[in-house]
């Protein structure tokens, strides 16, 4: 069963594993006379090792560690009580060399327990303490590590604590590692260079125009400051353009099916993705059409010129047939689809998939999705013969982009209607056209020409030429937020690339 690690505030009471912890930091054991420092100093209220500067971990309910820190700006004062007990323990003050200074939140000592290591504890509490630090307003946390001690450093760098200089403590040469808070917050270090200025261009947004905090994003045991991430957006509804765009959402959510992948956290708090996106674009239509057809229609057919819409019926976002395990037995969701009659009369529908920085080419079916997604395409003729083969052996990865097609069709040939696949990304995310390519090279002519791709500024820049003047407005907030890259070229974004380049 794995263990529960729970970080808290240390009490008095905590005062001997405080101790033990800086006893371990600086290299000795409890029987050495320092300890008895230590922990009178642990048990006080106003000293470097106190017990208010502390957060103890606990396994299970077991104390299992603590760390100590400190705003670096109070070393002297923090220090000034350890003098005279080094004196009565060891009968002299020994030089002690200045191992921080104003400008950090420093982390002075951190101690795990021999039988709790290897478990995160370590991890826990230093991202506990960074949160900590953070929250009180500091955008450095600091450490320092022995030359010699490279493990260490590897479990730092790991959090973000990159070198920022040498000092020597105690003796020893040590090297001084921050882990830097911009008010943009940090990148992922697996983030491509697109997708990382896409993560800033959000981050601006949540910082510079929304005035909101970063909210922690917690993953594999630890704490990571992406600028993206923001709270409380279900009651704020700050991921949204306008207000109705949010009640829509809630919507969605308070009446989500049981078969429906709407994710809460995701479509509120989550800057980067492209499901608050697809709302923010396909909500202003949906009302639009309400309000004048005419005008919607008239709109989606310069901002889609190749597709014969005569009149547009219907707009939505996150839609799956009801009867999907009839079609595909796959939920994979059309982010939006548009349902309009052609010059002919006849039912048509986009499907179209938006994505801001993420690539097609990922969520593979299962083994039973697909086996079912073969049936289909047998029934459907889609593909040649020698691809078919290739398909059921697994040659060909059934990845989204395919599941979402195949979706697209079988909904289609159920209903009698005309089906078309669009999936809209911007310019610079040039995965798409390759992955696009690689689809409609394989399908057969017919079903080829139904898949295409369009810009999302191309499409975006046409609805604001042709939308009514009282649209306009929040397509322009769209291309801001999402596409005006130009923007972080003047971004003040100490500490911010710190991360990403060094990749």
């Amino acid at each position: 069963m794995e263990k529960v690690i729970t970080i808290r505030p240390a009490r008095r009471e905590d005062a001997p594993m405080i101790a033990e912890a800086v006893a371990m930091a600086v290299g000795y054991g409890v029987e050495h006379p320092l300890y008895a420092v230590f922990l009178e100093l642990a048990g006080r209220e106003v000293a470097q090792y106190s017990y208010r500067n502390s957060l103890v971990a606990e396994v299970d309910g077991v104390v299992a560690g603590a760390i100590v820190g400190y705003d670096g700006a109070r070393l002297e004062e923090l220090r000034r009580p350890i003098y005279p007990l080094l004196k009565e323990h060891l009968g002299e003050i020994p030089h002690i060399e200045d191992e921080t200074e104003a400008g950090e939140y420093y982390l002075d000592s951190l101690g795990v327990l021999p039988a709790f290591r290897g478990l995160g504890v370590g991890g826990a509490l230093l991202n506990a303490a960074s949160e900590r630090a953070f929250a009180e307003g500091h955008t450095r946390v600091g450490l320092i590590v022995d030359f010699d001690n490279p493990d260490a450093e590897r479990l730092y760098s790991s959090l973000g604590f990159r070198r920022v200089g040498e000092k020597r403590f105690l003796g020893h040469r040590m090297w001084h590692l921050q882990r830097v808070k911009s008010r943009y917050g940090e990148p992922y270090l697996g983030d491509t260079k697109y997708v990382a200025k896409c993560r800033l261009l959000q981050s601006r947004y949540r910082a510079d125009i929304l005035n909101l905090p970063i909210a922690p994003y917690k993953g594999g045991g630890k704490s990571y400051f992406f600028g993206n991430y923001i709270a409380d957006g279900e009651r704020s509804g700050a991921n949204f353009l306008e207000e109705y765009i949010f009640a829509y959402a809630k919507h969605r959510v308070a009446h989500k099916r049981p078969y429906e992948t709407i994710q809460s956290d995701r479509l509120f708090n989550n800057l980067l993705s492209s499901q608050p996106m697809a709302f923010n674009l396909f909500c202003p239509l949906r009302k639009m059409l309400s309000e004048d057809a005419e005008a919607a229609t008239r709109s989606l057919q310069r901002a889609l010129p190749d597709y014969d819409i005569a009149c547009v019926e219907d707009v939505d976002l996150e839609f799956i047939p009801a009867n999907y395990e009839q079609l595909t037995g796959d939920r994979s969701a059309m982010d939006a689809i548009i349902r309009y009659r052609n010059s002919e009369g006849k039912e048509c529908f986009i499907a179209i998939e938006t994505k801001y920085s993420e690539n097609l080419g990922t969520n593979e079916a299962g083994e039973r999705g697909r086996a079912r997604a073969v049936e289909v395409i047998e029934e459907l003729g889609c593909f040649p013969a020698d691809i078919v083969e290739q398909i059921k052996s697994n040659k060909i990865r059934l990845t989204q982009i395919y599941r979402n097609f195949l979706l697209s069709e079988a909904y289609a040939h159920h209903n009698g209607f005309i089906a078309h696949s669009l999936i809209l990304s911007p310019k610079e995310l040039g995965s798409t056209e390759r992955e696009l390519k690689e689809l409609k090279d394989r399908l057969t002519p017919a079903f080829s020409e139904r898949l295409g791709s369009l810009s999302l500024e191309s499409f975006v820049d046409s609805l604001i030429a042709n939308c009514p003047t009282a649209y306009r407005a929040v397509f322009e907030q769209f291309r801001e937020r999402y596409l005006a890259f130009d923007r972080l070229d003047n971004l003040d974004t100490e500490g911010y690339w710190q991360k990403q380049n060094s990749l």
